[in-house]
């Protein structure tokens, strides 16, 4: 038969797991819960009572703040089996969250509304480190890729040096961290895309046009297979398409920082990407592998400006606020 006491460690448990996914597990979380196993280690049953009252006080008001969808039960499972095993990080999807544990996680999150559905919040597996308190989004990391690697150029060229005065082991190290540079503000931008893409289809997925499903989850429906969409049509396509659905209207026909992405910044991407020898026939030039050769830092400056100008006007134009949708796109260059 269980005691009293059993139950009021039964309920510290409850706490402490509320406490994990709410990601309020600091050094003072910590502490608290610490304490109340020492005291109900050793109090008389009176003061286990009121403790106990004390639990559930704060159970009851992280479970209607959070508006916490599984049981005290289910919540002690779920942290046991997230904290199980070997020691690191797991991430989990935005949606699931809302989906299944909290209604609210604007409690933990300010941002949470601006936060995209795709995005994951860290926790570690352990039940002794401290909450990451950290949400992840692809596009926000690969941006600090480039961020990183433009930094690591301009450290090379911040003495004014002209490139062809520099010694060769320098020359190359420049030329290492624009290529770089170059393919990371193509990595982000397409994982930029591809989340507006997912957010859309998911949002809209019952109302959605079978041509619009098809285009924003890279399907071909009519033959049951993968259907990819370059990336010149997702820089132009997707976000005309996630607007129509939120009944935005999204201008880019004319867009200098379009054209730039597409022109200019398209030959060095390929060329990157898709590294070749071979002429292209329309042009008769050796673009991919000229564009191999002597990236310049200017040309990677344009396409750093270009992308940035690029994602605030579609988070502006789809009504958002970037500063709060995409606060990781802050750049000096």
């Amino acid at each position: 038969m269980r005691t009293k006491r059993d139950q009021l460690l039964e309920e510290i448990e409850t706490l402490e797991s509320l406490y994990y996914l709410v990601q309020a597990l600091d050094e003072a979380g910590h502490r608290h819960i610490a304490l109340l196993r020492d005291l109900a280690s050793r109090p008389p049953k009176h003061v286990i009572s009121r403790l106990r009252t004390e639990v559930r006080r704060d159970i009851g008001r992280i479970r209607k703040e959070a508006k916490c969808s599984p049981s005290d039960e289910q919540i002690r499972k779920l942290v046991k089996g997230m904290t199980t095993g070997e020691v690191g990080y797991l991430n989990v999807p935005k949606w699931f969250i809302d989906k299944y544990w909290f209604a609210n996680y604007s409690c933990v999150f300010p941002r949470w509304p601006y936060v995209p559905m795709h995005a994951f919040v860290q926790f570690q597996t352990s039940l002794d480190g401290m909450s990451p308190c950290s949400t992840l989004v692809a596009e926000g990391m690969l941006f600090d890729d480039a961020e990183l690697m433009w930094r690591h150029g301009l450290r090379i060229t911040g003495d004014g040096k002209d490139f062809h005065s520099r010694p060769k082991d320098e020359q190359r190290e420049l030329q290492s961290f624009l290529r770089a540079t170059a393919t990371a503000i193509y990595r982000f931008l397409e994982a930029y895309l591809n989340g507006i893409a997912y957010n859309c289809f998911q949002t809209f997925h019952k109302t959605i046009e079978l041509d619009d499903h098809d285009l924003l989850a890279e399907r071909d429906s009519k033959k049951k297979r993968v259907g990819y969409v370059p990336f010149e049509r997702k820089l132009k396509d997707y976000p005309v398409t996630c607007g129509r659905y939120l009944e935005k209207d999204v201008h880019l026909k004319e867009h200098d920082d379009v054209q730039l992405l597409l022109g200019e910044g398209k030959i060095l991407r390929d060329g990157l990407t898709h590294p070749s020898p071979y002429t292209n026939p329309r042009t008769g030039e050796l673009e991919k592998s000229l564009a191999n050769i002597a990236v310049k830092p200017e040309q990677v400056r344009r396409l750093f400006r270009a992308a940035e100008r690029y994602i605030r006007k579609i988070e502006t134009s789809l009504g958002r606020d970037p500063t709060k949708s995409t606060p990781w796109l802050a750049l000096d260059v």
